[in-house]
């Protein structure tokens, strides 16, 4: 836990609104703390794949689900196209991932391609031990609690 000093600060004009603000509790914060705490216990395990960021994530899915679309990989990670963009550009220049043809010619869905399937078979092993470790960081209970959060702020209008 980190400790935030509040020191009087006489040259400060009356801000209630401020004042009333205590940075602590941001759940934002908290949210981007964790995720900077995840990533590095996954990059511990993962880093020398060079994978980063959303990579492995989409490895998988369009592993799992060949000719996904962009914006139904982006959709399903929840990130945006533009980092959806990026990292296949990414994976395409390494040659796991591939462009092919969809019924509508102004998309193009994705595969990956042979040497993806054997990047993601070594990749594997080292995502369930980040994974594992994780688990064994947060707890089961904690590992729901995610899951029910993230479930409930994907159906509201956040």
């Amino acid at each position: 836990m980190y400790y935030l000093a509040f020191v009087k600060n006489s040259h400060k004009p009356t801000t209630p609104n401020f004042d009333a603000i205590d940075p602590r509790h941001c759940i934002n914060a908290k949210f981007r703390k964790l995720h900077r705490l995840a990533e590095q216990a996954y990059q511990q395990e993962i880093g020398h794949f060079d994978m980063k960021g959303s990579m492995p994530s989409i490895l998988f899915v369009v592993g799992k689900r060949p000719e996904i679309s962009q914006r139904e990989l982006a959709d399903v990670l929840i990130i945006d196209t533009s980092t959806v963009s990026r990292d296949i550009k990414r994976l395409s220049r390494r040659g796991l991932i591939r462009f092919i043809n969809c019924d509508d010619r102004r998309q193009k869905a994705l595969m990956l391609t042979a040497e993806g399937y054997r990047f993601v078979e070594k990749l594997a092993p080292a995502w369930a031990k980040a994974q594992n470790r994780m688990l064994a960081l947060i707890g089961e209970l904690n590992s729901k609690r995610l899951s029910i959060m993230l479930d409930d702020l994907q159906s509201s209008d956040v």
